[in-house]
């Protein structure tokens, strides 16, 4: 699979089985994790912060 460019946030859900069947299956997966649902969004952009509003928090916060 190529990479996009775009970063991606991945969210899963899971469980863990109480035991693998067979020996190999205890080989790959010991611990029987199992995923259960799988959802890949973009990854959302930060906006930046305007200079004038960085500067008032800073005062403010030197004025405490």
């Amino acid at each position: 699979m190529q990479s996009s460019g775009t970063r991606q946030l991945s969210t899963l859900t899971f469980r863990y089985v109480s035991n693998p069947a067979s020996e190999q299956d205890r080989l790959v997966n010991p611990l029987g994790f199992e995923v259960t649902d799988y959802r890949r969004d973009p990854e959302a952009e930060a906006s930046p912060v305007p200079q004038d509003a960085h500067a008032q928090e800073v005062e403010a916060q030197d004025s405490e």
